[in-house]
Formats: C-alpha cells, sequence, structure tokens
C-alpha cells in the first residue's frame, strides 16, 4: 500500500542519514588521529558543515515525503461513532424557572445602589 511505502522511504532516509553521521564520525577521528591532516588547515569547516548538510537533507527529504496529497484521506484512519438513534440528547437550557435549586432570592433584596444582598435566604 501507499502508506507502508511511505514509512519505507522514511526508514531509508533515516537509515541512510545515520550510516553518513557514523562514516563521517569514522573520518572526522581519522582525519583528528593521524600524523598527517586529511584536510588541510584551511578545509576543517567542512568537518562541522557535513552536519548541518546531513540535517538539510533529512528535513528537505522529510518534506518532499509528507507533501501534501489529494489522496490524503486514504492515510487517515478515523474512528466513527455510530448514528443509530437518539442516544445522547443534549439539553442546552442552562436554568429552568420552575426548577427550584434550594435558594430563593426575591426582588426585596434589590437595593437602590445596584447591588443585590441575600439577607434571609430560604432553603426549601
Amino acid at each position: 500500500t501507499m502508506k507502508l511505502k511511505r514509512f519505507l522511504r522514511l526508514r531509508l532516509i533515516l537509515v541512510f542519514s545515520i550510516f553518513f553521521g557514523f562514516v563521517w564520525s569514522v573520518f572526522g577521528i581519522v582525519d583528528a588521529t593521524m600524523d598527517t591532516a586529511l584536510l588541510s588547515e584551511g578545509q576543517e569547516w567542512i568537518l562541522r558543515a557535513a552536519w548541518y548538510v546531513n540535517y538539510g537533507c533529512v528535513l528537505v527529504a522529510i518534506a518532499l515525503l509528507w507533501k501534501p496529497d489529494p489522496r490524503a484521506k486514504q492515510y487517515a484512519y478515523v474512528m466513527e461513532l455510530p448514528s443509530v438513534g437518539d442516544d445522547m440528547v443534549l439539553d442546552t437550557c442552562v436554568s429552568n424557572e420552575d426548577e427550584d435549586d434550594g435558594v430563593n432570592v426575591s426582588y426585596s433584596d434589590y437595593r437602590d445602589d445596584g447591588k443585590f444582598t441575600i439577607g434571609n435566604g430560604v432553603s426549601s
């Protein structure tokens, strides 16, 4: 399938990157420990720059591997809920006038300064 092919290509990219890193590390160790250096003093920047090139290549390869695809719905794994009957009914009413919550607050608690006070809350 296409999904398997994509992940096999990702594995190939990562294995190649690890192999390149291993070979380049060995090259750097050999260059540092030999009596005569493989790279001259002006070329030592190549040892450090190769890691950035490796990172850039992996980044570009993965970006190309996961570019937008019109067949992307084939790769999606979506679990849909069955839509039989009215199993769940949502009540959007926050409060009901007929419902008694246990505290009675009357308009007599409203003062002229625009604030409410609850002096004698009556529980029913």
